[in-house]
């Protein structure tokens, strides 16, 4: 079968397991240690896709790309930082502890975000 964008099927199908398996590569938490670097100058990886979760806006609003890093470097929304523990991750607004549960979780997709600002114990990244 023969799709109206000159895809068939089978193409896809492939295209969408491919995506789905580079996204959930490069949301997973671990670390590729000294290959990372060399690896992310062609792929997303997920130490360089931790920084699209900061709380920082400049952060946040980087490394969009899902599988070929080149694409954020062309945009100019390439973003590292050299101590990856530092990352506050999140959304402020979510930071009350009742969405912090299984029911606050579930339901923040169907919610609007409270409007509280961030808690002053949050740490900032060194520049």
């Amino acid at each position: 079968m023969s799709l109206p964008v000159g895809l068939v099927t089978w193409q896809l199908i492939l295209y969408g397991i491919l995506i789905y398996l580079s996204t959930q590569f490069h949301h997973v938490n671990i670390s590729l240690g000294k290959v990372d670097p060399l690896l992310r100058w062609l792929l997303v990886t997920p130490d360089m896709h931790k920084i699209h979760h900061s709380r920082l806006p400049r952060e946040l609003n980087s490394n969009d790309s899902t599988v070929f890093s080149c694409w954020d470097r062309l945009a100019g929304t390439f973003r590292m930082r050299p101590h990856l523990e530092t990352i506050d991750f999140g959304l402020s607004e979510y930071d009350d502890p009742d969405w912090q549960t299984l029911p606050g979780m579930r339901k923040t997709p169907f919610s609007p975000p409270p409007s509280q600002p961030a808690p002053p114990h949050r740490k900032s990244p060194p520049d």
